[in-house]
């Protein structure tokens, strides 16, 4: 289990609020958010903020489109080298963790959410 009760945290005080995008592109920088639902069968291309320590954030694609959403960080990166994530399948999706200004860690790849750039 990633999440589980313990001192000073409880599981029914997380909320995650779905940020819904089916503009073709756009950024979102600046814009906090928790999930990404990226929903268009023509491919999305998104650039969000870079990471932040402590940021849970979950990407996930809702349409079943395969022409390859892709998301970008503005700085950062999402595994050490890479800062764009395309996915390209409905309910492919990344769960993510900010380890530093610098850096996501991810917590699970859910599909086969690829990574460039």
């Amino acid at each position: 289990m990633v999440l589980k009760d313990t001192p000073g945290f409880s599981l029914s005080n997380l909320s995650i609020t779905p940020l819904e995008v089916t503009a073709l592109t756009k950024s979102i920088v600046g814009r906090p958010t928790s999930h990404i639902v990226l929903n268009n069968t023509s491919k999305i291309a998104i650039t969000i903020d870079a990471p932040k320590p402590g940021w849970l954030l979950i990407i996930s694609q809702k349409d079943a489109g395969t022409a390859g959403h892709t998301v970008t960080l503005s700085a950062g990166t999402f595994n050490g080298s890479n800062a764009i994530a395309t996915l390209n399948a409905a309910n492919e999706c990344l769960v993510l963790y900010g380890l530093s200004a610098t850096r996501f860690a991810v917590v699970e790849n859910i599909g086969e959410v690829a990574f460039s750039g």
